[in-house]
């Protein structure tokens, strides 16, 4: 999919906007898990370490290198993640919002 510099512009204004609502999210899934602990730490310990772990491995899809080329695998990655508001969809060219409409949400 070719990428219009007007996507292209979006994509990149919307970047710490989206960054900023993933560390957000990812706090406050830390908060839960410290919140609910008891005596017994293992578990919430493994939750924690698990939740990192999981997002570690979502940095690179969603936000390291994004060029031009491959802004688009970013962007519907932001939307599968969750990531993307209804009203940020409608700012991108309607054939960015075409394959977003195909993309279902993880959470």
């Amino acid at each position: 999919m070719a990428t219009s510099d007007k996507d292209w512009h979006r994509a990149r204004e919307l970047h710490p906007v989206v960054v900023q609502r993933f560390l957000t999210r990812f706090f406050s899934e830390v908060d839960s898990i410290t919140q609910s602990r008891g005596t017994d730490l293992r578990g919430p310990y493994r939750d924690l370490y698990r939740l990192i772990s999981e997002r570690d491995k979502l940095i690179p899809e969603l936000f390291e290198g994004m060029t031009q080329t491959n802004m688009w695998v970013r962007v519907l990655a932001w939307k599968r993640h969750g990531l993307l508001t209804k009203d940020e969809e409608r700012t991108f060219t309607f054939e960015i919002q075409e394959a977003l409409r195909q993309v279902s949400v993880d959470r």
